[in-house]
């Protein structure tokens, strides 16, 4: 697929380098990896999965990350209201 010829790739295993992609060129990149794991840390990093059928048949997912409509959020700076905590 040329399209995907441009995106950046992330290899397999590379779960711990997904904040560097947020300076990457575009909202997409690629990769094999279709673990759990791996597609929950892209969730945590802001991405939205996708997947599409390439090179024969084969799956890959599809990361992209919306700048313009994402909402980054630091987790570990949210405030949780008393109100709000209550209504679990």
């Amino acid at each position: 697929n040329p399209w995907m010829r441009r995106l950046t790739f992330i290899p397999s295993g590379t779960v711990k380098s997904i904040h560097l992609l947020e300076q990457m060129p575009g909202e997409f990149c690629w990769s094999h990896n279709l673990s759990p794991e791996f597609v929950a840390e892209l969730c945590y990093s802001g991405f939205l999965p996708m997947a599409e059928l390439a090179f024969g048949g084969q799956c890959v997912l599809l990361p992209k990350l919306h700048a313009q409509r994402c909402v980054m959020l630091d987790f570990e700076q949210l405030h949780i209201s008393r109100k709000a905590a209550a209504l679990q």
